[in-house]
């Protein structure tokens, strides 16, 4: 029977662990989040290699093991190796089965097979540590008790930790909501650090509300179940840092960066029991859109569905979608206060 083929995942199908179907440059799942697609430096795999095409390389194809039988696992003694060629060759065991555990290891060299192992384990980033973790959450909890008492802003998250934090949650905060592609957002995100992570830089108020509130959305995607009232005010702090501008993003002329900042604070808070903040910023996003598009040259506004840009037809239809939940939410508070008064 014709072996399996063995697939390696990229790293964002690792991160969320979905299956993922090992093409280049960029597997199935990545294509359909429009999002980057990495894989590991070095990529094993199991198996027979390519045919060769000259005789030197099909010569030595012969020396390699032809079977490899899995041993029995009640059973102390290594697992045989049936080959062809000369007693005396050297057999070639793939590092992905020699390495692997179920495999009785070589008594003789116990450091060495230690160090396989753990260059095989997925290594996690110095933050996630356990003797470091939770430092930097006290030090973060801390820097926003801090900018509370003095009424300032939060400082941004440390770079490394924000890149993390976003890279393993962008897909799904914008999987209903495709506001951004990564790229944009990390271009953005980059940029802010080198201006300032202490606030907007430049008057550019609309790049620090929209870096900061999808910052909020992914720090409250990654609080896991039972831990949201302890880590709410994480994304709070940042949510707020974001509403701090809004008036800048009102009364400044409009761009596709401060609608987008408009709309992503709307998603934060799109299902909270209070809609009047949500209401207050899905409509001036809707507002802004008017604006913008009213400034564009006329071509634009005889054929505007054609020229839009892909992420400023993505704000339309995203204002849209909140201009007629906002419908339902108004209808729905008159048919309430019309039945109490009857």
């Amino acid at each position: 029977m014709k072996p399996l083929k063995s697939f390696i995942a990229c790293d964002n199908c690792k991160a969320r662990k979905k299956g993922c179907d090992s093409k280049t440059p960029r597997c199935g799942n990545c294509i359909a989040s429009n999002a980057e697609c990495n894989y590991a430096t070095v990529r094993k795999t199991r198996g027979p290699g390519k045919k060769k095409k000259n005789s030197n390389n099909s010569e030595e194809s012969e020396h390699r093991p032809e079977k490899i039988n899995r041993p029995n696992l009640d059973d102390d003694s290594t697992f045989p190796v049936q080959q062809s060629g000369d007693e005396g060759s050297n057999v070639h065991v793939p590092s992905c089965i020699s390495s692997t555990s179920i495999f009785t290891p070589d008594p003789s060299h116990p450091s060495q097979r230690q160090l396989q192992i753990r260059t095989q384990l997925p290594t996690l980033p110095d933050f996630l540590a356990a003797d470091q973790f939770n430092t930097h959450l006290e030090n973060i909890k801390s820097s926003i008790a801090q900018a509370n008492l003095a009424h300032s802003l939060t400082p941004l998250l440390p770079q490394n930790i924000a890149i993390r934090l976003i890279q393993n949650s962008f897909v799904e905060i914008m999987q209903h909501r495709q506001l951004l592609d990564l790229a944009d957002f990390s271009a953005l995100l980059s940029a802010q650090y080198i201006a300032s992570s202490t606030g907007p830089a430049e008057n550019d108020f609309a790049r620090w509300a929209t870096v900061n509130a999808v910052t909020a959305l992914a720090l409250r995607f990654k609080a896991a179940p039972g831990s949201e009232d302890d880590l709410s005010s994480i994304p709070l702090a940042f949510y707020h840092n974001a509403t701090a501008v809004i008036h800048h993003l009102i009364l400044q002329e409009p761009s596709l960066l401060s609608i987008q900042a408009l709309l992503a604070m709307a998603m934060f808070v799109e299902d909270t029991p209070e809609p009047a903040a949500f209401i207050m910023l899905a409509t001036n996003a809707s507002r802004q859109l008017e604006l913008l598009e009213s400034r564009m040259p006329d071509d634009f506004k005889s054929n505007g569905a054609n020229l839009k840009s892909k992420q400023h037809q993505r704000a339309c239809e995203i204002s849209s979608t909140f201009d007629n939940k906002i419908g339902l939410l108004l209808s729905s508070d008159a048919s309430q206060v019309t039945g109490s008064i009857l």
